[in-house]
């Protein structure tokens, strides 16, 4: 991930904060301006071709009003050629009217109107007309009506054309683009329809006569009238203008109506007396009210294209104003960041340079609360910890100043007490010789007592075997005692155990009694039973024989019942007896069982005193016998460390001397520390000017 960002980290490091800030502002900025061009660009666009639209549709408003007059033109003149002179002035001002119609179309050609590219088909259009004017009284009707009609063709040839340089198809859904093909297409077919329907009729109606020529023209005519009508429908189902719909309703119903006055007046009729003025009116205020839908959906499409219109002009003053607002607030984020930060690194500059210049009361304070504040708290923090570093020098080099004074009043001391020391080692020295002499008299004293102490500890040794054994004879009784003991509580308890069972046998015996004089009363009562069973059985005669059988039988077994009670009761009698006398000897020999074990316990008690006794006496002679030995090599000890102290005594003598030669060389150190601790007093004077540059 660190690669990624790598070169764009390089670069900004090459950078001061403005160039930093002005490069990401112009990389976030110039696309945002790329987009909004383009977008402005094509929204212009859109305008443009809208406008064209508009400039369009415009000029189709014109040639359609210049399309409506030579078609009333046609008709003027077919009724005049065919004989009705009434109609030469109507003629003759429709002509001055479609003089200015031209003029109004040559206007808005040679203003907008030059972004269609229409001028030469326009006055290619113009010429056809002006040269067919001076004609129209030298022909005939048929020809006047089919010079008009080509001309009529040629002018919805224009409007065909001036559709598709202006792109008034090309709509953003099915509603404009119905409406745009009834005003440019549909609408101008249908007018001409019916303006040849219109001509041909004063024809016909003029010349009371029906040639073949002209009635199939007639049924041809009403023939693409209907499709018209039908296109014409098709296209006001998709339109949502009440005003446009109600025309259309009126225009629909008067030309279904001229229709059906065309083919039952003139197709068929023979008579073809209907009035030619009647005609002309009729069909004229049918072509009027298909120039009326016309109108309406003309300004209706005008409005939709105003409107869109005024909505894209919005929606580029909409993201212009808007992406000037991001581009202006963007850019005053990124100064009002430049400034802080720029205000922030000026600060700590400042304490820098105060910092560098020996001033340690700078603190600083960044009014932020993003990474700036962690930097300000860590330099305030760096600025409190240098300052308590200055401080604790400072204390640290008075201190030791004080020391080196300390230390230089040390030496003169320790040179004074160096001097009193090799005197005393003198003294010492000859100390040590007395001390030597002493030490070889005090050996051999104790090496004497060594001796004495030995022979006691082997005494002592003997006695303490002696003791041993007497107390291992002791514990050896001891244990016979406590096995007796055992013995004999196990004999109690068995006895004791033996007795329980006894009793419990004479209790199940007391028992027996009990159940046996149950036994014999129950056999006492069946044999009265029975007795009275064999009575009845008598009484009864011959059917109580059977019965009486069975009562003899039950009153012998009752009387064998009774005798077994009586064996058994006496049975139960002897070994009551004799479990009494089992339980008396129980408790005799429990009685005597407890004696023993009171006997064989005072025994036990009298050998655990004695074994007591023993050991209390064999631990006695065993400390005598410790003692001895811990004498004995405490003497050795003695000896060997006054044999030690000898020899000290004899290096200690050397030793002094070698003292006395170091207090010497001692007394050199400290002039050199005392000239050292002058030296170190000099620096702290000097550490202390330096520290008290800082303001603290």
């Amino acid at each position: 991930m660190k690669r990624i960002f790598t070169p764009g980290i390089n670069l900004l490091n090459r950078l001061k904060y403005l160039p930093k800030f002005a490069l990401i502002g112009a990389i976030l900025i110039v696309p945002i301006f790329v987009l909004v061009f383009y977008n402005v660009l094509q929204i212009n666009q859109d305008l443009t071709v809208l406008q064209k639209r508009q400039i369009g549709l415009t000029l189709n408003g014109l040639t359609i009003k210049y399309l409506q007059d030579v078609q009333q033109h046609r008709a003027m003149t077919s009724s005049f050629l065919s004989g009705d002179q009434s109609y030469k002035e109507m003629m003759n001002s429709k002509q001055q009217e479609i003089v200015n119609d031209i003029a109004e179309i040559d206007a808005c050609m040679e203003g907008d109107g030059s972004l269609l590219n229409l001028t030469d088909k326009w006055t290619a259009l113009k010429k056809e007309w002006l040269a067919m004017v001076p004609t129209f009284e030298k022909q005939s009707a048929i020809d006047a009506i089919a010079q008009h009609s080509s001309h009529i063709g040629n002018i919805l040839n224009f409007t065909s054309t001036l559709a598709d340089e202006s792109n008034l198809l090309l709509a953003q859904n099915l509603e404009n683009y119905y409406a745009i093909k009834s005003v440019v297409d549909t609408l101008p077919n249908l007018t001409e329809h019916l303006g040849v329907l219109r001509a041909n009729g004063l024809t016909v109606l003029n010349t009371k006569t029906l040639t073949p020529d002209l009635q199939s023209g007639l049924i041809g005519t009403i023939s693409f009238i209907e499709t018209n009508l039908n296109e014409l429908g098709h296209e006001m189902d998709n339109n949502t203008s009440s005003a446009v719909l109600e025309v259309y309703k009126k225009m629909s119903q008067q030309t279904s109506e001229f229709i059906n006055l065309v083919e039952k007046e003139l197709l068929n009729s023979t008579a073809l007396d209907y009035k030619a003025s009647a005609y002309f009116d009729l069909s004229t205020k049918v072509i009027d009210m298909c120039y009326e839908l016309l109108s309406e959906q003309q300004t209706y499409m005008e409005g939709k294209l105003g409107i869109m219109a005024d909505q894209l002009a919005k929606q580029r003053t909409v993201n212009i104003s808007v992406s000037a607002a991001v581009i202006l607030l963007a850019t005053y984020g990124f100064l009002a960041f430049f400034l802080s930060i720029h205000r922030n690194i000026q600060q700590l500059k400042d304490a820098s340079l105060s910092l560098a210049e020996g001033n340690l009361t700078t603190f600083i304070h960044f009014e932020t609360k993003d990474e700036m504040s962690m930097v300000g708290a860590s330099f305030n923090q760096m600025i409190a910890s240098l300052r308590s570093l200055i401080q604790q020098v400072g204390i640290n080099t008075e201190q030791v100043a004080a020391s080196a004074e300390q230390l230089n009043a040390s030496a003169d001391q320790t040179n004074k007490a160096t001097e009193q020391i090799a005197g005393t080692i003198q003294e010492l020295a000859a100390g040590s010789e007395q001390q030597a002499q002493i030490v070889r008299q005090g050996t051999a004293s104790i090496t004497s007592m060594s001796t004495g102490v030995k022979q006691i500890s082997a005494r002592t040794q003997n006695v303490s075997d002696a003791a041993n054994q007497t107390a291992e004879i002791a514990q050896t009784g001891n244990d016979s005692i406590e096995t007796a003991v055992q013995q004999m509580n196990s004999i109690h308890a068995t006895i004791t155990n033996l007795a329980e069972v006894v009793m419990g046998l004479g209790k199940r015996s007391q028992e027996i009694g009990t159940i046996i004089e149950t036994i014999t009363d129950i056999a006492g009562q069946t044999n009265l039973l029975a007795l009275n069973a064999a009575i009845e059985a008598a009484r009864a005669g011959e059917h109580g024989r059977g019965f009486a059988v069975v009562a003899d039988e039950v009153r012998k077994l009752a009387e064998v019942s009774s005798l077994s009670a009586q064996q058994i009761s006496g049975l139960t009698k002897t070994i009551q007896a004799d479990t009494d006398k089992a339980v008396h000897s129980m408790e005799t020999g429990t009685k005597e069982v407890l004696e023993g074990i009171y006997v064989v316990n005072n025994a036990g008690f009298a050998f655990q005193q004695i074994h007591r006794s023993v050991n209390e006496v064999a631990a006695q002679i065993q400390e005598v016998s410790l003692a001895a030995q811990m004498l004995s090599a405490n003497t050795e000890a003695v000896v060997s460390s006054m044999d030690e102290i000898n020899a000290i005594s004899g290096t200690t003598a050397q030793g002094t001397q070698n003292i006395s030669a170091g207090t010497e060389e001692q007394l050199a150190s400290m002039e050199e520390i005392a000239a050292s601790s002058a030296a170190l007093s000099k620096m702290a004077e000097e550490l202390q000017q330096q520290i008290s540059q800082f303001k603290v």
